[in-house]
């Protein structure tokens, strides 16, 4: 399976830079790739962190373990699947 999550810096409103990080195989070793990017990106000096994501348990795994203080979203795609539940 292959896992892709864009890491992107803003500033004023606006995107500073992007990254996208892709990896095939198991959701360990592409959740440390996207916490080796997000040091390299300078995640450690931000602000406010936000982490993005379909709610699968394990993409809010790599959130805790690599970027705890992160908040975390549901994005709405996914979450509108459930609306009709409600």
């Amino acid at each position: 399976m292959c896992h892709v999550e864009t890491v992107q810096r803003w500033q004023a409103g606006k995107v500073q830079k992007e990254w996208t990080v892709a990896r095939y195989g198991t959701f360990e070793a592409f959740g440390l790739r996207l916490g080796r990017t997000g040091l390299a990106t300078g995640v450690e000096g931000v602000k406010k962190l936000v982490f993005l994501s379909d709610g699968l348990p394990a993409n809010r795994q790599i959130c805790l373990d690599y970027f705890p203080g992160a908040v975390q979203i549901l994005d709405f795609y996914h979450a509108s699947e459930h609306l009709g539940q409600l």
